[in-house]
């Protein structure tokens, strides 16, 4: 069994020296190296983690909240590792400590490591076709969404986020919703030696504002909604707002599809560097919160979600179709509408891609539609007859539970359960949500 320190190495191995990633990446190489020529060094790995270090590895040593990773740069030596990536403070540490392998020095050597892992594991994501979700809810169920679409079209998928990482048919535990730089490059390679095509990515907005994405361009981008969430790193919803807006720009994606249901969406496509076609599930005359505008109206967009028709299960068929007449029909399991809009939007990303509208239809068609199983997303535990109900969702903040509760109670016979994670502060402000929907609801709901 993998451990929570474990970490992915691919079996090739592509040598590097010191000297090439100073000139590459320009920074100072200074050390006490054993070796004579210390710019000679190889290095065939990334690690930022000491309890992971092997052979071969250069040990990235970044400043952090309570110690710099330079303390733990002896011990990452000690297992193996050849080089050391830091800052002007870590080199000092590390001379103090009389480390004795070359040290290359950068200004923000966090910002750099992305890059730098990527030159040393041969740039895996340029042989990759990726895409990569942000956006507060529904991320992880548009991630299996797409992953699901891609399988479904012959392509052999890898999905990193939340729950897990996939290589193929090989399923990695995940520690973090967007691994680090290192160890996500790391994996990339790994997918590549499994002979994988498609990346489907979650991609939060720590990762974008801690740089755990640098180095990785992805060929699609996708927005599903903002609403509160991370306010403790952040500071506020529109720095929130802005660290999600750094993945629609030309160094993380080439293209992009944003939900514009809301105001935050439209925003979205407005500030975006990159093309962006966007994507409607609400209906076009529906009121939005404050407005765009100031016009409290939703705007056209490019793609927009018609004929939905909600099935017995709670599931809906839907068609996806672009204002040149493209179109794909096709029904997802997952209730409710927000689940619509996570589905409409792997579509319409696949489609970006360049994906033939008729041969995503089919595919899908053939697949039973959008239907995988998302751990942990309005997951189904007990289907006992006369038994209650009971479905586990991360609905990890206020709106993300009341639209679950609101998809589910409809298409719910008797009891309902469910089993929720939230944070301390959603969960108190999720409960007085509660409270008053099932005062109006009048439902037998817990």
């Amino acid at each position: 069994m993998t451990s929570p320190i474990d970490r992915i190495r691919p079996a090739a191995a592509t040598r590097r020296t010191v000297g090439d990633a100073a000139v590459r990446f320009g920074l100072r190489v200074v050390g006490g190296a054993a070796s004579s020529d210390a710019e000679a060094v190889e290095v065939w790995s990334v690690a930022s983690d000491d309890r992971t270090a092997a052979d071969g590895d250069l040990f990235v040593a970044l400043p952090g909240a309570r110690a710099h990773g330079a303390r733990f740069a002896p011990a990452a030596v000690e297992r193996g590792a050849r080089a050391v990536l830091t800052d002007e403070r870590g080199a000092s540490l590390l001379s103090e400590a009389e480390v004795q392998v070359p040290v290359l020095v950068a200004e923000d050597p966090r910002a750099l490591l992305g890059p730098l892992a990527a030159w040393v594991y041969g740039g895996p994501a340029e042989r990759l076709t990726t895409f990569g979700v942000t956006g507060t809810n529904g991320k992880t169920t548009t991630t299996y969404l797409l992953d699901h679409a891609l399988r479904a079209l012959g392509w052999k998928g890898g999905l990193v986020g939340t729950v897990e990482m996939r290589s193929g048919d090989r399923v990695l535990p995940s520690r973090l919703t967007t691994p680090e730089a290192a160890d996500l490059q790391a994996m990339l390679a790994a997918m590549r030696e499994d002979g994988v095509d498609t990346l489907a990515m979650e991609v939060s907005s720590h990762a974008l504002a801690l740089h755990r994405v640098d180095g990785l361009v992805f060929d699609v981008a996708g927005f599903t909604n903002l609403s509160q969430d991370h306010l403790d790193f952040h500071g506020d919803l529109p720095a929130y707002f802005e660290a999600k807006a750094a993945l629609f720009t030309p160094e993380h994606a080439r293209r992009g599809v944003v939900v514009v249901d809301d105001a935050w969406g439209e925003r979205m496509a407005d500030v975006a560097r990159i093309p962006v076609a966007t994507l409607r599930v609400a209906a076009p005359d529906g009121p939005v919160p404050g407005g765009p505008d100031g016009s409290g109206r939703l705007r056209d967009a490019d793609w927009t979600v018609v004929d939905a028709v909600q099935e017995r299960d709670g599931g809906t068929s839907f068609a996806v179709r672009h204002r040149d007449g493209r179109q794909v029909r096709t029904l997802t399991s997952l209730p409710g509408p927000f689940n619509v809009a996570n589905a409409a939007l792997a579509v319409a990303m696949v489609l970006e891609a360049g994906t033939d509208a008729r041969d995503l239809e089919d595919a899908l068609a053939a697949a039973g539609g959008l239907s995988p199983a998302v751990p942990g997303r309005m997951e189904v535990v007990s289907t006992a007859p006369h038994a209650p109900r009971v479905v586990v969702d991360f609905a990890h903040n206020p709106d993300a539970l009341a639209l679950a509760l609101e998809a589910l109670r409809p298409t719910t016979r008797g009891r309902l359960a469910v089993v929720f994670g939230a944070t301390a502060t959603a969960t108190a402000a999720s409960g007085r949500r509660w409270v008053r929907w099932r005062s109006t609801a009048r439902t037998s709901s817990s």
